[in-house]
C-alpha cells in the first residue's frame, strides 16, 4: 500500500557545525543522516571550485532528499517536504525530480509537495530523535557519494 509521508530536517545543511539528519515518516519511515565533518569538507570542497554558499545549500538539500527517497519512492503515494528554504521549493523539487530520475526511480512530479511540518508529526520526532542519537540512522552519507552527484550535475552543465 502506498503512504503518505512527511519529510523533515533536523539541522541545516549550510550549518557546518551541527550533524544534518533527513527523515520520512508516517506509516514508512527511514532516515538519513549528514556528519557535521562530511559538510565542512564538502562546502569546502565546492566553494574552492567556484561555487558558491547558496547555491550549494539548495543543491545539497536536494541530494540529501534523492539519498532518502530514491530506494523507496516507488512505495509512497505522496512526499511532503518541510519548507525549510522560502521560496526554493520549485528549484529544490525539479533538482530532487531530476536526481530521481536520472538514478531511473520511478517518480511523477505530483509525487512532491512542500507544507509546513510541524512538531508533532512523526518525521519530526524521528528526524530529532537520530539527530540526539537516540535512533540509528538508516544511511550515513560520505563526502564520496554527495560529491558523485554534484560532479555529475555539473558534467552535464558543462555538455550543455
Amino acid at each position: 500500500m502506498p503512504h503518505l509521508v512527511e519529510v523533515d530536517q533536523s539541522g541545516k545543511v549550510e550549518d557546518t557545525a551541527k550533524d544534518t539528519v533527513l527523515v520520512f515518516a508516517n506509516g514508512a519511515s527511514y532516515s538519513v543522516l549528514i556528519p557535521a565533518t562530511i559538510k565542512r569538507a564538502v562546502y569546502r570542497e565546492l566553494t574552492n571550485r567556484g561555487l558558491r554558499e547558496k547555491e550549494i545549500t539548495i543543491q545539497f538539500f536536494s541530494i540529501g532528499l534523492y539519498f532518502l527517497l530514491r530506494e523507496h519512492i516507488a512505495d509512497l503515494r505522496q512526499v511532503t517536504i518541510d519548507t525549510e528554504y522560502t521560496g526554493k521549493n520549485a528549484l529544490i523539487k525539479e533538482r530532487l525530480v531530476s536526481y530521481l530520475l536520472r538514478g531511473r526511480y520511478p517518480i511523477e512530479p505530483a509525487q512532491i509537495s512542500f507544507g509546513h511540518i510541524g512538531k508533532r508529526s512523526p518525521a519530526h520526532v524521528l528526524s530529532i530523535s537520530v539527530l540526539r542519537k537516540a535512533h540509528k540512522a538508516d544511511l550515513i552519507l560520505n563526502i564520496e557519494q554527495i560529491l558523485a552527484e554534484f560532479e555529475s550535475r555539473e558534467e552535464r552543465r558543462k555538455r550543455k
